[in-house]
């Protein structure tokens, strides 16, 4: 079970859009991970938001396009065992990058998502190159699923 929060200038972007690209990968993910009985949240939000949460908990100071934060890093999911974190989402960024990378904005927004919950599941490419390669091979998977 997740829920959506939007914490951005609606002018940025087609709310309706994004959200149900959202709600129509995301149950698929939550099954081929079969975590379809966990809760979290994702926050779409702007590139100034996102830095600030990169330079506050990451020491970078630099916009990002996915910050996940596990449960375990947020106090108040400490009381429910079913919810693995939350995950926030630059607008600004996906759109950008799928414009970089040539691919649809959906495409873009799906590999973040994918991304996202991976982190919450305890998956962290920055570990090492080999976690890096199982987190991309899973990713991989992912994608080619939804």
């Amino acid at each position: 079970m997740f829920q959506i929060f939007h914490q951005v200038n609606k002018d940025i972007y087609s709310e309706t859009d994004f959200e149900s690209i959202l709600c129509k990968a995301i149950p698929k993910i939550e099954t081929l991970l079969e975590i379809k009985n966990k809760q979290f949240s994702v926050i779409l939000t702007d590139d100034e938001f996102i830095k600030s949460l990169n330079n506050s908990y990451r020491n970078k100071n630099y916009a990002t396009d996915v910050i996940s934060f596990p449960a375990s890093e947020l106090a108040e999911s400490i009381d429910n065992e079913d919810d693995i974190g939350e995950i926030y989402i630059s607008i600004e960024t996906t759109i950008h990058q799928a414009d970089n990378f040539s691919v649809p904005v959906e495409d873009e927004l799906k590999r973040l998502i994918v991304h996202g919950i991976l982190h919450l599941m305890g998956y962290d490419h920055e570990q090492s190159h080999e976690d890096e390669l199982i987190m991309n091979e899973q990713e991989n998977f992912l994608l080619s699923q939804i």
